[in-house]
């Protein structure tokens, strides 16, 4: 049985946590934090760089790119998720620009750096 964290409403969820109406207490942020190293950890850039193998690393990384508004809005109320995303951005630099999800990538990327130089 897949559990509520594994299933597509959960990664709705994450995904629209900032058009909600709800405060960004430590805790939520601390469960957004834990759910997104968790996505984080399964981004294999070198499978992303071949086209090819898990495709847990493709979903993984449609699903951050997915909850970018989020990390915004968190991000916006002083939510610490800085090590992860550096984490992110280091696994994707390395993703060479030819590839078929530079795209997102690239979209990830330039979010994160906007983030660092704004908060």
């Amino acid at each position: 049985m897949q559990s509520f964290k594994e299933g597509p409403q959960f990664k709705w969820l994450l995904s629209n946590l900032w058009a909600l109406d709800l405060e960004a207490t430590p805790s939520l942020c601390e469960a957004f934090h834990e759910a997104l190293r968790d996505e984080t950890a399964k981004i294999d850039p070198i499978s992303l760089s071949r086209g090819g193998g898990p495709t847990s690393g493709f979903t993984a990384l449609f699903n951050v790119w997915d909850q970018l508004r989020t990390i915004k809005w968190l991000a916006s109320k002083h939510c610490d998720l800085s090590d992860t995303l550096t984490d992110i951005e280091t696994k994707l630099r390395t993703v060479p620009p030819s590839s078929s999800i530079s795209f997102r990538i690239t979209t990830i990327l330039n979010t994160l750096a906007t983030l660092r130089q704004t908060h």
